[in-house]
């Protein structure tokens, strides 16, 4: 069992001494199965709120209403929910009604796919109502009970299935899948910001080609914001070995860049924060340089803390390998990386040039950047005094 499972079954273990079921669910458990990374556990308790508040020492009741308790442990955050069912959907996204219960497998049965409905105890013994550990040996995502009902009462996990496409590398077994496409429309209830969540994750997935080939044959596409009249721009992605991109900036980049969209448009309407939107903004003006130019001196020196990602967009779309060892020795080589490296500040200039201030000092720093970067003008006091002396002159 993996470490941190037992760093949590002392929770687990506190809980049956005291007469609770208790068990680890959710993603953790589906992952643990796939031998892939995990990250944190969830567990699922006969417990009530209350009980739980009582066993352990350290909780924070965030979500009491709905049977989930935060205890901390060790330096640690777990999520302690209560057995539960949960009654008809209002507004596509939270039940009408929560009732706490005693069953686990009736708990399971809420959840939105079978690979996520897998219980294990302490001793790594399996819940397993809905055979998902079948679907998880045969790659496939199914809904549990009728994909209908779970895609209804909860439209995003239409966006959690195409994500899981992406990230599991899995396939929809086809009643979910024909489920997945009649309720699309649905997604208009959605909020931006939880489709954009899942969407950015879809994006980073190893089979991301395979989420967007299920995304244009489904035309899901027609739901998701700025992507409408984009099939065209989609379809560029599935030709592009988008291996080498890193950073959410990045995947965002290459998306507004296929769909030829403005960079600040586009990603409004995905509601991203608008630090990312300036970052993406930047990044994709070098890209169109560097496509266009190359990476001269001038453009090291202007994109330096956003050269990698220029370079992994520039590569993806040029279908090469990026050349970052390259672009480092170069920027290395740099005469200046910043303007405040420059051998002269403004008062050296006033007093060379016996001039009043003005515009015409940024002017002259604009232009002195540029000829240090070309190498024309050394970076030293006496250079560049003579350099203002011709400046003046023209």
């Amino acid at each position: 069992m993996d470490k941190i499972f037992l760093e949590a079954a002392e929770l687990l273990e506190c809980l049956n001494q005291n007469g609770f079921e208790a068990y680890f669910v959710g993603g953790s458990v589906r992952d643990n199965l796939l031998q892939k990374p995990i990250h944190d556990v969830d567990i699922a308790t006969s417990a009530l709120p209350d009980e739980t508040m009582e066993l352990f020492e350290h909780t924070i009741p965030v979500g009491i209403e709905h049977g989930t308790v935060i205890v901390r442990h060790k330096g640690k955050s777990y999520e302690v929910t209560t057995f539960r069912k949960e009654e008809d959907y209002q507004d596509f996204r939270r039940p009408s009604a929560v009732s706490f219960i005693s069953s686990i497998e009736e708990d399971l049965a809420r959840r939105d796919f079978t690979i996520n409905a897998i219980a294990m105890d302490k001793t790594g013994t399996l819940v397993d109502p809905f055979n998902g550990r079948e679907d998880l040996k045969k790659g496939i995502i199914r809904t549990v009970r009728k994909p209908q009902d779970r895609f209804k009462e909860d439209p995003l996990r239409i966006m959690r299935a195409i994500r899981f496409v992406s990230q599991l590398s899995f396939e929809l077994e086809s009643s979910t899948r024909k489920a997945f496409e009649d309720y699309a429309p649905f997604l208009k209830e959605i909020a931006v910001e939880r489709i954009s969540v899942e969407f950015q994750k879809m994006m980073t997935g190893p089979s991301v080609k395979n989420a967007i080939r299920l995304l244009l044959e489904s035309e899901l596409h027609q739901y998701l914001p700025g992507l409408k009249t984009k099939k065209a721009g989609l379809e560029k992605l599935l030709k592009l070995d988008m291996d080498y991109l890193v950073e959410d900036k990045e995947h965002w980049g290459i998306l507004t860049y296929v769909t030829a969209e403005n960079p600040l448009e586009f990603l409004k309407r995905w509601k991203q924060p608008s630090k990312l939107i300036k970052e993406v903004d930047s990044i994709l003006s070098g890209v169109k340089v560097v496509l266009e130019d190359g990476w001269s001196a001038a453009e090291l020196y202007n994109y330096s803390a956003s050269y990698r990602s220029i370079e992994r967009i520039a590569a993806v779309i040029t279908g090469r390998k990026p050349i970052h060892a390259t672009l480092e020795q170069r920027i290395e080589l740099l005469p200046i990386l910043k303007r405040n490296e420059i051998a002269v500040n403004g008062n050296d200039i006033l007093k060379w040039s016996r001039k009043k201030p003005g515009p015409w000092v940024g002017e002259f720093f604009e232009q002195l950047e540029k000829e240090i970067l070309n190498g024309t003008i050394k970076n030293e006091k006496n250079d560049i005094k003579r350099w203002l002396e011709w400046w003046q002159l023209q």
